[in-house]
């Protein structure tokens, strides 16, 4: 194990490596310390390597908070205050980034002429609106620059073959496909089966069935309250996910939930305009994901 090592205020310990913090189990920092008494030859058991991370709890220091205006890539970060790239570096406190190489946009491109296909989809689920394109290249920016923190989430409703699936895999392309987890709302609701996205900047509710409740876990996550988790073979603990939700249905959920919290939380997008039949274009998902949309978008 190698880099610097901190610690969250949720007890979990993270290890800076190639840009990014990578969390790391107490088993994986006992063994290394079982390394280090077997290097100096010394005798050690199972209650003293527990002992000393415990101690590690206390004297390490504590991760701060993500830089918001930063939107990490592979190879770097482009702030979008000072609209600079720079190299990653640790305190950024970054927990992942979309896997895609930044490269400057020239001034002379544009969405029709070099990303024909990201804007044959995106004038045809507009319905050539210009506003509702601008409503959609604003939900891709949120899930872009990580925008949990404006404690919304996405619900894409409308009939199949309307570019709902399309408008979720540019979203996952611009999240990064292993920043991505997918579930449903009951999983949302879960301790358990929240621990999937611990850890994630996007999680997709696909084809979500019809839904009536309360909504309980989706209004903890995007309000950015901290939530139970209870990971297989882990002790429980208290979490946020930072992740920006989005759901695809037919039909707009139905909340039971009269506070308000969920409503004041949900954008409802409507696409209503299915695609011909003879105007289908099954690849048209990988033709967007092999153009260079990241800088035009």
């Amino acid at each position: 194990m190698r880099g610097s090592l901190y610690i969250t205020e949720s007890e979990g310990f993270y290890i800076y490596q190639s840009g990014t913090w990578r969390k790391t189990s107490c088993l994986e920092l006992s063994r290394e310390m079982a390394k280090v008494y077997s290097e100096y030859q010394t005798n050690f058991s199972k209650r003293e390597l527990n002992n000393v991370v415990e101690a590690l709890k206390i004297v390490i220091p504590v991760m701060r908070e993500l830089c918001k205006s930063i939107i990490p890539f592979a190879n770097g970060v482009f702030n979008i205050e000072t609209k600079e790239f720079s190299p990653h570096k640790s305190d950024n406190w970054l927990l992942n980034h979309n896997g895609i190489e930044y490269t400057p946009a020239s001034p002379d491109e544009n969405l029709r002429d070099d990303a024909p296909h990201f804007h044959k989809w995106l004038d045809h689920a507009a319905g050539k609106d210009p506003y509702k394109m601008k409503r959609i290249f604003a939900a891709l920016y949120m899930v872009l620059a990580n925008r949990y923190d404006w404690q919304l989430f996405l619900e894409i409703t409308g009939e199949g073959g309307s570019g709902k699936s399309v408008f979720t895999q540019v979203a996952t392309l611009l999240a990064g496909q292993h920043n991505t987890a997918s579930g449903n709302m009951a999983a949302l609701d879960s301790a358990r089966r929240r621990a999937q996205f611990v850890g994630k900047s996007m999680i997709t509710l696909p084809d979500q069935p019809k839904y009536t409740g309360e909504g309980t876990g989706i209004k903890a996550i995007t309000g950015g309250d901290a939530v139970e988790i209870d990971p297989k073979h882990e002790q429980q603990y208290i979490a946020i996910i930072r992740a920006v939700v989005i759901a695809t249905n037919n039909t707009p959920m139905i909340f039971m939930e009269r506070a308000g919290g969920v409503a004041r939380g949900r954008v409802i997008y409507q696409f209503n305009n299915k695609v011909k039949e003879e105007d289908i274009d099954p690849y048209l998902s990988k033709k967007i994901a092999n153009s260079s949309i990241i800088g035009r978008i």
